[in-house]
């Protein structure tokens, strides 16, 4: 199987878990059930700010991780 294929069929294979997720994510939020609301928690702006970080660092820890010795 090429590489392409193969690819495809592991896209395929995670996109049940995609959809699940996005279920989820809109069921708890505050469109639903209002569970996770991040108006309440303080500053939107901020809140933003700092999850992006979490979020570059992580990355650049992935990438650091996974190039070649």
């Amino acid at each position: 199987m090429p590489i392409p294929h193969l690819l495809l069929a592991f896209c395929i294979s995670l996109f049940p878990l995609k959809v699940i997720a996005v279920g989820v994510g809109i069921a708890t939020g505050p469109a639903c059930l209002n569970i996770i609301n991040v108006d309440h928690w303080g500053d939107v702006d901020e809140i933003t700010l700092e999850f992006t970080r979490i979020v570059i660092a992580v990355q650049v820890m992935a990438a650091g991780v996974s190039l070649p010795k």
